[in-house]
């Protein structure tokens, strides 16, 4: 699987995701379509490398939570 690259657009959604606003805000603020902050916010989602898909979930592997995919049940790494 390639490795794909976040773009400096993406990294300023992200960055206003992170601080709290609405796909609506973050359009109006950076002066963008809401429906184009959902597909930066949509390319920014986990990915399993397994299945493709962007369901995540989580499970308890003895004390510690672990994200999981939903289609697939493969364990994803952890955030760094």
């Amino acid at each position: 699987m390639e490795e794909q690259r976040v773009t400096p657009r993406e990294r300023q959604v992200a960055a206003l995701v992170v601080d709290g606003l609405s796909n609506r805000l973050i359009g109006e603020h950076l002066g963008i379509a809401e429906n184009t902050v959902k597909r930066h916010v949509s390319n920014l989602m986990l990915v399993c490398p397994s299945c493709g898909k962007t369901r995540v979930g989580y499970k308890f592997e003895g004390d510690q939570k672990v994200r999981v995919c939903k289609k697939c049940g493969e364990t994803l790494a952890s955030k760094k």
